[in-house]
């Protein structure tokens, strides 16, 4: 039906024939002049990326080819193309599109990097008509390359972010080049620059701004082209450095788009906190009070007020003194009331300003204000939900910063009691402290003498994997290093040992560390401190193949150096380690397989007159375990068993015959079975080196069950090793590992009667529907069920 003319202001008569022929004629012609002009108009960087994108809404087949060549991670709707991962693989991952189109190969960051490097180098020395060279060496897209930089940069490796940035400014010179080369566009500049402020070089990314808005430049981006994003993280920059002028003349140029850096753009609440934070760095509260003023279009937020808060008594203002933090609560109380609620680091702010101006009372009362309105958001949810009884504690977000700022503001002024009652309350209300928390109470405890509290907290950190900080570190070391002076001059640092129970509103005077300890003691925790502290557990599963016995060992090195400088420190200070300090010295030399200084500590451990324990000698069968070194751990087995051996024969009257003579743990036997194990593991060792390992594993069976005396297991107790689930499953995988290269069927019928005696133990037979075997544990019982079944089925 033919439409009326009369009612739109275009009107196609394609009711004819003829029309409709010149219609489609005329269509088909524009359509191929325009995919003559495709590959020529993607290869102009001189084109914005607005142009690029209006022109592939025109055309369908420039769109595809624009995903593939383009220099932007932001993709049409028909196309997913996930960001790179920094991982050291040369394979090569394929994504597919939702709607069935080619797919695009994605690469690893080296690996654009590398392809990065070649064609630039063939585009410096080819004949630039040589489009079959061209094409063997084609330069990545820009998108892999935005996603290569932002994988170095979140590494942490900004050097080598610069460096793939230089190559692909340099490849964008050759601009006359038929080949599409990686042109920097906004997202590259924006990817980079960020990454410079996360890791403090906002000097960096400024020269990199200057660069992108240099007009001369290769890969300059247009003025038009910069977005509120970009604007944003120059402001990033400017807070950083804590410049509150710019920051200020870079707002007002978004606003007006009167200036050189950026175009007129609509400041956003991230523009505005950003600036905020800018003043907050700077301690400019006026500036702040100011930037509030003018939010006009933008409703604060919660880091609006956060920032305000903490920007409040950090120097002498118009608008309030410096040590006057009663702003901060002027300003939660009008965030309340305009309906925003604070969380954890809003509190934080507000404390932390009342610990700036030593007011610990009033730090106290922000604290109660937060449990107040967790008391109260608690009882909205249980009418709402009905979950009264649940037994989840509830806590508001990073609640443990305004907790940290309590315990500082009592600390620095004073109330150390308060500030350590503080901190053994924090569990309660559902809120665990952090390293943060500690540093904060062990720096004022060492303050104030309370050395004695202070390994407290070391021991609660060292319990609960907390890594000691550097500042702690530094300063525990500082504090050990007097007491031994003070130990070595013959004086005393008592304290007062009386408890003083103080509430949370009582006054600084109430307050008084209690107890004192040696400088070995400092040494020794902290030493334990530095090893078991960060500690991750291990699970097994079929997705994460470790073994069942394995160390931690991604900070092993840097912790062997630090315990070590520890070490030496207090042999300088003239302080005599005793056994407790060397066990954890080596401690730290197994979990860095380092064998070598593990044995060094025990040689220096025997020159001082100090018997090794169990401890000892197991520490070292785990560094060797550690090391993948079975041969090596059989001959620290030997030793120990050996120097007992020795020493009681130097001693054959002393009263104590259990401490001169090594009586082998159940816990040690699995480190000297685990090293055979892990070395049999390796795959670059041969066969007969495999079955010699397990076939060791097999001796040592049947040497603890006779409780051979030579290796010592007539002082290992048989029941305890039965017991132990870990040593029995590393027996089991012993011999599991020599059958598969055992041909005679004696030797394994005699394997398959252990492995049924094994199986019958109670420790891996157990019921409990509380307790269930690890995954591990599972596979290995598993492969022996069936092992011993084999030759039933085969007469069967």
């Amino acid at each position: 039906m033919r439409r009326n003319s009369q009612q739109h202001d275009v009107f196609f008569p394609i009711g004819s024939i003829h029309h409709l022929s010149l219609f489609f004629f005329i269509i088909l012609a524009i359509a191929a002049q325009i995919e003559q002009s495709v590959a020529a108009f993607g290869n102009l960087p001189s084109y914005s990326y607005r142009q690029q994108r209006i022109f592939a809404k025109i055309h369908p087949y420039f769109s595809l080819v624009m995903n593939h060549n383009d220099n932007n991670i932001r993709t049409n709707d028909n196309m997913i193309q996930p960001p790179l991962n920094y991982k050291n693989e040369s394979s090569k991952t394929i994504h597919k599109s939702p709607n069935n189109e080619q797919p695009r190969i994605t690469i690893s960051p080296e690996q654009v990097e590398e392809q990065l490097k070649v064609a630039l180098a063939a585009l410096q020395h080819v004949n630039r008509e040589d489009d079959t060279f061209a094409q063997l060496r084609s330069f990545p897209s820009v998108r892999d390359c935005n996603a290569a930089l932002a994988a170095f940069g979140d590494a942490g490796d900004l050097l080598r972010a610069l460096r793939l940035f230089g190559k692909m400014r340099k490849a964008t010179a050759y601009t006359n080049s038929t080949m599409v080369v990686p042109t920097p566009t906004l997202v590259t500049y924006s990817t980079l620059m960020s990454r410079a402020i996360k890791f403090s070089k906002p000097l960096v990314a400024l020269r990199l701004w200057d660069l992108m808005i240099q007009k001369r430049s290769p890969g300059a981006i247009p003025m038009e082209d910069i977005d509120v994003k970009a604007a944003n993280i120059r402001m990033n920059c400017f807070a950083k450095l804590a410049n509150v002028p710019q920051a200020q003349n870079l707002l007002q140029q978004m606003i007006n788009g009167d200036g050189p850096d950026v175009p007129r753009l609509p400041p956003n609440i991230v523009t505005y906190n950003t600036l905020l934070h800018a003043c907050q760095r700077a301690g400019d509260l006026d500036a702040a009070l100011a930037v509030v003023r003018h939010m006009h279009h933008c409703r604060p937020d919660a880091r609006t007020y956060t920032s305000l808060m903490a920007t409040v008594a950090r120097r002498k203002s118009a608008s309030a003194g410096r040590n006057d933090p009663s702003l901060a609560f002027v300003l939660l109380d009008e965030m309340k009331s305009r309906g925003i609620r604070p969380n954890g680091i809003t509190y934080s702010a507000l404390i932390d300003a009342c610990g700036r101006c030593r007011r610990p009372d009033l730090a106290l009362r922000g604290l109660r204000i937060m449990l107040l309105q967790k008391a109260q958001e608690v009882e909205s949810l249980s009418k709402i939900k009905g979950n009264q009884n649940n037994k989840a504690i509830y806590t508001l977000p990073y609640e443990v910063g305004a907790w940290t700022a309590a315990i500082n503001a009592c600390g620095k002024a004073g109330r150390i009691q308060t500030a350590l009652r503080l901190f053994r309350a924090m569990p309660g209300f559902g809120v665990m402290p952090n390293t943060i928390t500690c540093g904060s109470l062990t720096d004022s405890l060492l303050r104030a003498g309370a050395t004695a509290e202070t390994l407290d907290v070391l021991r609660y950190m060292k319990k609960n994997g907390i890594v000691p900080s550097e500042v702690m570190y530094t300063s525990l070391m500082t504090r050990a290093e007097r007491l031994a002076k003070m130990e070595r001059d013959g004086k005393s640092f008592s304290m007062a040992t009386q408890a003083h129970v103080v509430a949370l509103d009582s006054q600084p005077s109430e307050d008084q560390p209690i107890g004192d300890a040696r400088a070995i003691d400092v040494y020794t925790e902290l030493i334990k401190s530095l090893v078991e502290g960060g500690r991750s557990t291990t699970d097994y599963s079929p997705r994460n193949n470790t073994l069942l016995v394995e160390a931690n060992t991604a900070r092993g090195d840097d912790v062997l150096v630090k315990v070590f400088l520890v070490f030496q420190e207090m042999k300088t200070a003239g302080t005599m380690p005793d056994l407790a300090c060397y066990n954890a010295l080596l401690r730290a030399c197994a979990r860095a397989g380092d064998l070598d200084h593990a044995n060094d500590v025990l040689r220096q451990m025997v020159a001082a007159d100090l018997c090794p324990n169990d401890t000892s000698w197991r520490q070292l069968l785990q560094a060797a375990a550690q090391q993948k070194n079975g041969e090596r751990a059989l001959q620290a087995w030997k030793q120990g068993v050996e120097y007992s051996k020795e020493r009681k024969r130097k001693r054959p009257f002393m009263d104590e015959p259990n401490v001169l003579t090594w009586k082998p743990s159940s816990s040690s036997l699995a480190a000297l079975l685990s090293a055979l194990l892990a070395e049999a593991k390796e795959p670059l060792i041969s066969n007969e080196k495999k079955i010699a390992l397990y076939r060791k594993v097999v001796e040592l069976y049947d040497k603890v069950l006779l409780g051979d005396e030579k290796m010592g297991f007539d002082r290992l107790d048989l029941n305890d090793v039965l017991e132990n689930q870990r040593v029995v499953i590393l027996f089991i995988r012993g011999m599991l590992g020599l059958s598969e290269f055992e041909d005679d069927p004696v030797r394994l019928e005699s394997q398959r009667l252990a492995v049924r005696s094994i199986l019958e133990l109670e420790c891996l037979n157990q019921r409990d529907e509380t307790y269930r075997l690890p995954w591990a544990v599972r596979e290995t019982l598993n492969k022996a069920v069936a092992f011993s079944r084999a030759k039933a089925s085969v007469h069967a």
